[in-house]
């Protein structure tokens, strides 16, 4: 009787680590933007025009590692969707295989993908970003979203507000 004990302790001891794995690849943070502080706008994430405008300045999409990425040898699904304004299907960014391998150091983001700040999709408007692996054991988890907004045209159209009315002084007379 006390072997079957151990027998047993021993397979939940088994189960236990194997749905302590797979909950843990559900920690996935959101993607983000490389050198955030130099390209948006800390209040609203909103992608500053200077960057939108400039073909010399580069957006990246930055994918953090995910728990349990897949070890040498095997491979995890990443697909990353994009949505535009209110839609709620999703276009397809970009697809790929990954695993430990891809690294160059531990806590080193997974893949940096620059977007193309001139294709149609990327009007002005709201953007987000969102990430899906598929883990090399059959698992299957979902990032945060990343929500950016683009504005190339600045308030006004770029042009001086007309000046204010001028406040006629107010008098004994005209009171």
């Amino acid at each position: 009787m006390g072997r079957f004990k151990k027998i047993l302790s021993k397979a939940e001891e088994v189960r236990r680590a194997a749905r302590k794995s797979q909950g843990a690849m559900a920690d996935f943070a959101a993607p983000g933007i490389k050198d955030a502080d130099d390209v948006l706008v800390d209040t609203d994430n909103t992608v500053l025009a200077s960057v939108l405008k400039d073909p010399a300045k580069k957006l990246v999409l930055v994918v953090p590692q995910w728990n349990d990425l897949a070890p040498p040898g095997v491979t995890d699904t990443l697909t990353v969707y994009h949505f535009s304004g209110s839609s709620t299907t999703p276009e397809v960014l970009f697809t790929g295989e990954y695993s430990q391998e891809n690294l160059q150091q531990p806590g080193d983001p997974v893949v940096e993908k620059e977007l193309d700040k001139t294709a149609e999709v990327y009007g002005d408007g709201n953007h987000y970003f969102e990430c899906k692996v598929e883990g090399y054991m059959g698992g299957e988890v979902t990032s945060g979203r990343l929500s950016l907004r683009f504005d190339r045209v600045a308030p006004n159209q770029g042009n001086v507000p007309p000046a204010v009315p001028a406040i006629a002084p107010v008098t004994d007379a005209n009171v």
